[in-house]
């Protein structure tokens, strides 16, 4: 869907080079339930607000504190609505939310897919789970779950048999779970410069075409922006006036004090 015109390009800016790789006015975008939209920030008392913002030692700090908030009273709506998108059953929202069960994920659908992991092959998840949580180097979700792909095609091939034969469906599902299972563990961090690294990262693969090996390696058919659907973070799927209240607090650029966090808090 292209952006009408009559469209301020700055609805979709993020901050120098980056901008929201979404359209609120998108499939994923239902009006109809923001009924269930958190009311953290109606909520708040301004008065109160300013009072409380005196306990914090910057307003860095302060500012973090309330996108964490927002962002965390939300991540049930988020996980339930990235699931419909996605096409997957609600009971994967509430995996998705569970603590450090990617292990667990991979196993349940490893054996799905016919694959029967050995000793050498445990060890090498245990590896390479770790790795995506700790995420040292700050790679994407998306290339954190390729990792765990290419683990899954390199057991099915020791095993002598071909990565064609896997069923598409059960990968399909299990790459959508571990994505937001993912960043929903990134969520958990409270970084908001990982947050920030993320949206960057996915600004950046977005504008790549090329197509990936496997795609090549198994004659399939090339699908147009497919690997763009699946970039989309967390935000993409927050309530419209959350996801603007995040919008406006990541926007802001150091130096900032505590009252222009609250501007963006109160819309003022």
């Amino acid at each position: 869907m292209s952006l009408s015109i009559s469209m301020d390009p700055m609805d979709y800016y993020l901050c120098d080079g980056v901008y929201w790789n979404w359209d609120a006015e998108q499939d994923v975008e239902l009006s109809k339930e923001n009924d269930f939209a958190s009311e953290y920030v109606t909520q708040m008392a301004e008065a109160e607000e300013v009072a409380f913002s005196k306990n914090f030692s910057s307003s860095e700090a302060y500012r973090s504190h309330h996108f964490f908030e927002v962002l965390t009273a939300n991540i049930p709506y988020i996980a339930n609505r990235y699931c419909r998108y996605e096409n997957l059953s609600k009971d994967y929202a509430e995996v998705a939310m569970q603590k450090n069960v990617l292990k667990d994920i991979a196993f349940v659908h490893a054996t799905d897919l016919g694959i029967n992991f050995t000793l050498k092959h445990i060890k090498k998840l245990d590896e390479i789970v770790l790795n995506i949580y700790n995420n040292t180097p700050r790679n994407s979700v998306y290339n954190r779950v390729g990792t765990l792909q290419h683990f899954l095609h390199e057991c099915t091939l020791e095993q002598g048999n071909k990565i064609d034969c896997l069923n598409r469906e059960v990968m399909r599902k299990l790459l959508s779970l571990c994505r937001l299972h993912i960043a929903i563990s990134d969520v958990r961090k409270k970084n908001i410069d990982l947050i920030k690294d993320e949206l960057i990262k996915n600004n950046l693969d977005s504008k790549e075409h090329s197509q990936t090996p496997y795609v090549i390696m198994l004659n399939r058919q090339y699908i147009q922006n497919w690997k763009q659907r699946h970039l989309r973070s967390l935000l993409h799927f927050c309530p419209l006036v959350e996801r603007n209240t995040l919008k406006g607090l990541i926007n802001l650029k150091q130096p900032f004090n505590n009252a222009a966090v609250q501007e963006v808090l109160f819309k003022k």
